[in-house]
């Protein structure tokens, strides 16, 4: 039997929290070459069942511009989930061709999920009473100190001119200094006995072998 798991964490456009309101996988050109030959045709319905429940998650594939696996916007809001957490595909593929799908929801309870844009700042993706686990959290520098963490000055811009509504932004403080990666981009704040760690966002990863 061939095993394919999908994982991804779900950006908040494709959790329907964007101004189109659309729940959907967004399936890139390195990602559909993989999932495609586990999918079925354009537009047939899949029923993806839940492990260890009787739950169905339903949606299909669209081939346009994008590869999507859309309408899932009330099944997201359903188990509520967020941008931390992980969906996990599973697509198995039996000897004679026939192909049974699974998922499964990884929560991470411990993270909050950040997009950093530089003249901005720190948007914050995850729910925001989230912040409280930064509350006594702390940041290990390279001799051993404990420089305290969290989340400062917040103010309302516009990611771009033509945004329907501001955006909240907040400086992300160390020690009381802002602290600014290298890259715009998303990244996971992962609090852990106090230790805090930032590290990038790692979207997706695919692996594929036998059982």
């Amino acid at each position: 039997m061939k095993v394919l798991r999908f994982s991804k964490h779900l950006n908040k456009t494709e959790l329907g929290k964007g101004t189109t309101h659309e729940g959907y996988f967004l399936l890139n050109q390195n990602i559909a070459k993989k999932l495609l030959k586990y999918l079925p045709g354009a537009e047939i319905p899949i029923e993806f069942h839940e492990k260890g429940s009787q739950n169905k998650m339903k949606t299909r594939l669209t081939i346009g511009r994008e590869y999507r696996l859309p309408g899932l916007r009330r099944f997201f809001q359903s188990i509520n989930l967020q941008t931390e957490d992980l969906i996990v595909l599973e697509f198995r593929k039996d000897d004679g061709g026939g192909i049974d799908y699974f998922y499964e929801i990884k929560r991470d309870p411990n993270s909050i999920a950040v997009d950093f844009n530089d003249g901005l700042g720190f948007e914050i993706l995850s729910a925001e009473e989230k912040i409280s686990l930064l509350a006594y959290a702390y940041v290990k520098s390279k001799n051993g100190e404990h420089l305290p963490i969290s989340f400062g000055n917040r103010t309302l811009k516009k990611k771009r001119e033509d945004s329907p509504e501001p955006t909240p932004f907040y400086d992300l403080l160390i020690n009381g200094k802002a602290f600014n990666p290298k890259k715009n981009g998303t990244y996971l704040i992962t609090v852990k006995e106090g230790v805090a760690l930032i590290k990038p966002y790692n979207s997706w990863i695919i692996s594929e072998g036998e059982e």
